[in-house]
């Protein structure tokens, strides 16, 4: 076992101590948070946001999505563990968790599951273990920040691209019903339905 925070800040803030006295000794109880080495990681929060996949052809017909009820995923690379976080489960807010208080379970990067296969980006494996859904309805119209740069427009067809304060205005009009527009800097993108 390993002291998980080092930092003096931490103690005086949040830590849970009794001063006692003991003969001619003043004892200090402090209750100190510990892990192990494998789990003594500063980990992040990668958050899953449903996005409709077009039907190939140009079909707006129907859809497929991600079949998974996973909300958010909390990792470190370099950590053989990550912790699933689900649809409507409660999310700890907290400096540091403890695991066996709340409804969250650690797993093993090492046993495929949904969550670890979505970690590692093979989509073989996504679409074998987690799986993709077949949507009977109109791909729905939006637009989807993908990244800094990227967004992903579907159904739109009425896209313009402002850049340097409107100065230069570029319209976007492709045939696709999904496609990615690269919006550089000091530009937005305007979608009219």
């Amino acid at each position: 076992m390993v002291l998980e925070e080092t930092v003096p800040w931490y103690y005086y803030s949040f830590a849970d101590f009794r001063p006692f006295r003991y003969k001619n000794y003043l004892i200090i109880n402090l209750r100190v948070p510990l892990t192990t080495r494998a789990l003594n990681y500063k980990y992040s929060v990668l958050n899953f946001v449903p996005i409709a996949l077009a039907a190939p052809g140009n079909n707006a017909s129907h859809y497929t999505q991600l079949t998974t009820d996973i909300e958010a995923i909390v990792y470190n690379s370099n950590s053989p563990q990550f912790v699933v976080i689900k649809r409507g489960q409660k999310a700890l807010h907290d400096i540091l968790w403890v695991l066996p208080e709340s409804d969250l379970l650690l797993q093993s990067c090492f046993v495929k599951t949904c969550g670890s296969v979505l970690l590692d980006g093979n989509l073989a494996d996504i679409k074998k273990i987690c799986g993709y859904q077949l949507v009977y309805k109109p791909l729905p119209s939006s637009v989807t920040r993908l990244s800094t740069a990227n967004i992903l427009v579907n159904n739109q067809q009425d896209v313009t691209m402002l850049c340097n304060g409107e100065t230069y205005i570029e319209r976007i009009n492709r045939s696709e019903i999904q496609y990615i527009v690269t919006v550089g800097c000091y530009c937005s993108l305007r979608v009219c339905p």
